[in-house]
């Protein structure tokens, strides 16, 4: 039996592993697949409704294959839809709303075995952070990808199995949140709330409405770049979110709580540098935060991650260290498209020197986690592309973790 290959997941959301919106899943024939991502309607919130849909027929035929659902499927949003919901939820160490939301979503295609390229390359992605897999991360779920989740489901007493199931999901979800984020809630949920106002509520991936549009009107006016003002908060308001907060010295986790909302309303972070050529790519190191300006002088700040300053070992066997340089240095070379390199896919890549890059990355959290290479969003990574020529300034400043005898260019 083949591996079963996951979805973009929800966990690679919360912590802005995937800064840009997931392609539509495919088939192997390239016919669209079914997805659970799609809320149903009319009632996507969990409130019961009286009319059958396709769409909670679709969910409900989802969780009735993995065995949540144990009543007739009907079409309608019911009590009992509800609570397969839930029960889910708590399999996947969700919060239990009831709610088909992003994250829940996520959960039913990742048992479900729905894949897309970009979706393996996330799981890879997390188990190299997690030390399991070393090798290409190249959206292949192939023998290298199996071993490595055999590894993980031993170390986490799962059968291994190799396959990426609903318990591993879960269990993976779980060992990235406590081991590489250090726990999604760092203290945006405390402290007095104002009802009534935006401090009352915190906003998060999958939240939606008006105070969303608001928050991503305010990132915008101050040179963040939250993506489509359209009221929905996805993964790159997310990272919009984060750069805020890495600008400002707040806890960096992506979720719009009372800190947030409080700060936002009269910011105070030390700006790029006056009197530098333009256009430029300016890096620091230590907020991990990058501004690029462009040719008229005009500013966009966006989240990065850089050089852990760990040791790791390299393909052929031999040891380095993740070390991004600071110092003065200029676009020297790009690639557009993906470039698959040993220890990493680099999208759309800036070089700046040798084979350090300025790159888009599927992940990129709240601190230095990168081989080397400076990671940034799909998203912001087509904007910094498409506007940084060869030849422009990419100035790096701060403290470059590990030592630079040992340093080697990497994702």
């Amino acid at each position: 039996m083949p591996a079963r290959r996951p979805p973009l997941l929800p966990f690679l959301l919360l912590i802005i592993v995937a800064c840009t919106a997931a392609p539509t899943p495919v088939a192997p024939s390239g016919a669209p697949v079914t997805s659970a991502a799609a809320p149903p309607s009319p009632s996507p919130s969990g409130a019961p409704q009286e009319e059958p849909s396709e769409e909670v027929t679709a969910l409900q035929l989802d969780l009735q294959a993995l065995e949540f659902y144990r009543g007739t499927v009907t079409g309608i949003f019911d009590t009992a839809t509800v609570r397969a919901l839930r029960e889910l939820q708590r399999n996947f160490g969700l919060e239990t709303t009831g709610e088909l939301d992003p994250e829940t979503a996520g959960a039913i295609d990742a048992a479900r075995g729905r894949d897309t390229e970009n979706a393996v390359t996330s799981v890879q992605t997390a188990l190299t952070e997690l030390n399991y897999y070393a090798g290409l991360i190249d959206g292949d779920y192939g023998p290298a990808t199996t071993r490595a989740i055999r590894r993980f489901q031993s170390d986490h007493g799962l059968p291994e199995s190799g396959d990426f199931d609903a318990t591993t999901a879960a269990t993976l979800f779980r060992a990235y949140q406590e081991e590489i984020v250090g726990g999604l809630d760092t203290g945006e949920t405390e402290g007095p709330k104002e009802p009534g106002t935006p401090h009352g509520r915190i906003l998060r991936v999958g939240s939606s409405g008006p105070q969303v549009r608001e928050l991503q009107m305010r990132l915008k006016r101050l040179d963040f770049r939250p993506g489509t003002i359209d009221g929905e908060y996805g993964s790159t308001t997310a990272s919009a979110v984060m750069a805020f907060q890495k600008f400002t010295g707040l806890d960096r986790d992506g979720v719009a709580g009372p800190a947030v909302h409080r700060e936002i309303e009269d910011p105070r972070g030390r700006g790029p540098h006056r009197n530098l050529s333009t256009p430029r790519i300016e890096i620091d190191l230590d907020r991990q935060i990058a501004f690029i300006v462009d040719s008229r002088g005009d500013v966009s700040i966006v989240n990065v991650s850089s050089g852990s300053g760990e040791t790791y070992t390299t393909p052929d066997g031999a040891t380095a260290t993740a070390y991004t340089p600071a110092g003065r240095f200029s676009v020297v070379r790009r690639i557009d498209g993906i470039r698959e390199a040993p220890l990493g896919s680099l999208y759309r890549p800036l070089y700046f020197y040798l084979g350090w890059a300025v790159h888009g990355s599927t992940s990129v959290p709240g601190y230095p986690a990168s081989h080397g290479c400076v990671r940034t969003s799909y998203a912001d990574q087509d904007y910094i592309f498409d506007t940084i020529p060869d030849g422009a300034l990419v100035i790096l400043y701060g403290k470059s973790r590990g030592s630079a005898a040992n340093g080697e260019p990497g994702f």
